[in-house]
């Protein structure tokens, strides 16, 4: 038969009638915190004892998911990053079938810009803009800048 949960009215009665009337003395109080292994072995002798096989098998499963669940996230990475080595070899040789070096003229150039890699592309207005810079920086330095002393010091 089961017993009603721990502090309500029902249970309060069914302990009464436990112990003829006379409420149950609870022996263990004050036990819990004493030293000395006597004590203790009293203590979960009359506590049931099966609380501390309960916790063991709770730490033995918590130990054993976690060991899984490493054991999985260390392979997981392994297999991705062996994956990503097999594709990325695949797209290596699927480029090298690919691109084999034409021979027509034409072809050959749009095969050769294809495989260069600029940040930017050279362009006829970008090539004419870069030798004014270049001509403007030769002539700045070839002019004696105004404001600057030439000579050795003043005296």
């Amino acid at each position: 038969r089961a017993m009603p949960a721990k502090g309500t009215p029902a249970w309060h009665a069914a302990q009464k009638a436990q112990a003829g009337g006379k409420p149950q003395v609870d022996k263990t109080f004050g036990m819990k915190n004493k030293k000395g292994k006597a004590v203790q072995a009293k203590f979960h002798a009359q506590n049931g004892g099966a609380d501390n096989a309960a916790q063991e098998k709770r730490r033995a499963e918590m130990k054993k998911a976690e060991q899984e669940a490493m054991n999985a996230l260390l392979f997981q990475e392994a297999k991705k990053k062996n994956e990503k080595n097999k594709e990325k070899a695949k797209k290596e040789e699927k480029k090298k079938e690919e691109d084999k070096e034409p021979t027509e003229m034409l072809a050959r150039i749009e095969w050769l810009k294809k495989r260069t890699t600029t940040r930017t592309p050279v362009t006829l207005d970008r090539l004419k803009a870069w030798i004014e810079r270049k001509k403007a920086k030769k002539e700045a330095e070839r002019l004696p800048q105004p404001g600057k002393a030439q000579g050795g010091p003043s005296s």
